[in-house]
């Protein structure tokens, strides 16, 4: 997988967009052994929060299985390969190497992951013409002067404001030309692009979430690399829509289409979208607490367009292209994908509202519109592409967006109120669970490992204090009366082993 400046940089530096040296060395994770004594735990999701939490759990002993409404792992991490190379359409980058644990991640299961250099990219007007180096360097100048000013804004308003409305205050008075026009709602597009929503409907004040150091890298053989490294020797159960969950003394008991599966607790990592749609109904009710915490917040929209060609048309050196188009948020930014994949494909990046409103038209619409802007780039007689895939995270059911933002009026406190678990047996991770790194996968996967040592660390104090076996507050199902044989037994530890 924002609003917060630090995470991307968008705001704040001179050259980010949105990996460095090949990393990959090791021989993969160590597997952990189940102790039944320790009780059952069920996972909603197989997303890296739900992954990361199965497989702490397992360390710790707990027997678990992971429940997982797609046919695949890996939740907002999404590699297509329809394109003949690896194309992630979800999470792409490790944001921030120093002190990540995907990077600790990646350099145990041997995984390579390169540099994304942000100073490497050509910016081209609206009509195709490429902005002159000088006109860039003193444009962006300008640009890291202007957000110095929103920053200083920051710490003087006496109200909550939209990042567009804190541009506007320190622009008050000023006229641009219409070059600068262009250009600040280049970098605006740009910025939804990473936050993937509209700075007018992202929170100035709120964030405070901590970036990393160590820049950004992405992964030339795609991210669900890192997420099968992850998911090995998970029990995860795809296909399962998860429409109720159920809590009580004896348990947990989650009903998908056509089964119900009991357990001891259960670790919750919906998305936002998920959680505001109620489409999953909990019993007894979510909190108020709980529930007026995911409704402050909203789920951005970050979509991408990927195309493949016979032959690259475009220069080889730079990692990104830029158009400054006549509307803000029009395809400002395209990966040179070909500099990892070693293909020629380029891949179109737009965010927030230009994002959902290219999931209202068909693929071929959003194609069309991208070859109108490369020919204007590069010349009516660039090649047609010879193949196109396009993420749509609006539309998807079991997200409804890509992650989440704080809008003006929010509070970064919602991600705590998320995180807090309901009773001893319903616990909750996610990104939009972690304050510090919100809208992340490195946020994700810490989400998941806090909650599996939350659980642990509960039945550990409640075996110390009652001096019981370490089971604690929460126990097998068999200790139930569960059925354990059967087509429907109701383990879903023992069932399908």
């Amino acid at each position: 997988m924002g609003s917060r400046p630090s995470r991307r940089g968008f705001l704040s530096s001179s050259a980010a967009f949105l990996g460095a040296g090949v990393l990959g060395c090791g021989g993969g994770l160590s597997e952990p052994k189940a102790d039944p004594r320790r009780g059952s735990v069920l996972v909603i999701g197989a997303g890296m929060a739900g992954l990361a939490a199965a497989r702490r759990l397992r360390e710790h002993g707990y027997l678990v299985d992971v429940l997982e409404a797609r046919h695949r792992t890996g939740g907002r991490i999404r590699t297509d390969r329809t394109l003949g190379v690896p194309v992630d359409l979800g999470a792409s980058w490790i944001h921030g190497t120093l002190g990540n644990p995907i990077t600790k991640l990646c350099r145990s299961l041997g995984i390579d992951h390169e540099a994304t250099d942000y100073d490497q990219v050509q910016l081209f007007d609206h009509d195709g013409k490429r902005l002159p180096e000088a006109d860039f360097e003193r444009l962006q100048g300008a640009w890291d002067e202007l957000m110095l000013g929103v920053a200083a804004l920051d710490f003087v308003a006496d109200e909550d404001l939209s990042v567009d409305a804190a541009i506007r205050r320190v622009l008050a008075g000023e006229e641009l030309t219409p070059l600068e026009q262009r250009f600040l709602d280049w970098r605006a597009g740009t910025t939804a692009v990473a936050a993937a929503e509209d700075l007018a409907k992202i929170s100035l004040m709120a964030g405070d979430d901590e970036g990393l150091l160590g820049g950004d890298r992405l992964f030339p053989g795609g991210y669900d690399h890192v997420v099968a490294g992850v998911a090995k020797g998970t029990r995860v159960h795809l296909g399962q829509w998860v429409r109720s969950v159920k809590a009580d003394a004896g348990g947990v008991v989650v009903a998908t289409d056509g089964r119900e599966w009991r357990a001891d607790a259960a670790v919750v990592t919906l998305p936002l979208g998920v959680l505001n749609k109620g489409s999953v109904a909990f019993d007894p009710g979510l909190p108020k607490a709980k529930i007026e915490a995911a409704r402050s917040l909203r789920m951005g929209v970050l979509n991408k367009v990927a195309l493949r060609f016979d032959q690259a048309f475009w220069p080889s050196d730079p990692h990104f292209f830029g158009h400054m188009a006549k509307r803000r948020g029009e395809f400002p930014v395209f990966l040179n994908h070909g500099l990892h994949s070693r293909a020629p494909v380029l891949v179109s990046f737009t965010g927030g509202t230009f994002a959902r409103e290219l999931e209202k038209g068909p693929d071929h619409r959003a194609v069309d519109a991208i070859m109108t802007i490369l020919k204007g780039m590069f010349g009516s007689s660039i090649p047609a592409p010879t193949g196109s895939v396009m993420s749509r995270w609006q539309w998807n059911a079991v997200t409804h967006g890509s992650y989440s933002v704080i809008p003006p009026g929010g509070s970064a406190e919602a991600f705590d109120i998320l995180a807090e678990p309901v009773g001893d047996r319903l616990f909750f991770a996610g990104e939009a669970t972690h304050r510090s790194y919100p809208g992340t996968v490195h946020g994700a996967y810490l989400s998941g490992l806090r909650e599996a040592d939350r659980i642990a660390e509960r039945v550990r104090g409640a075996a110390s204090a009652e001096g019981d076996p370490p089971v604690g507050g929460v126990s097998h199902p068999h200790s139930q009366g569960f059925p354990t044989t059967g087509p429907l037994a109701g383990c879903g530890v023992c069932h399908d082993r």
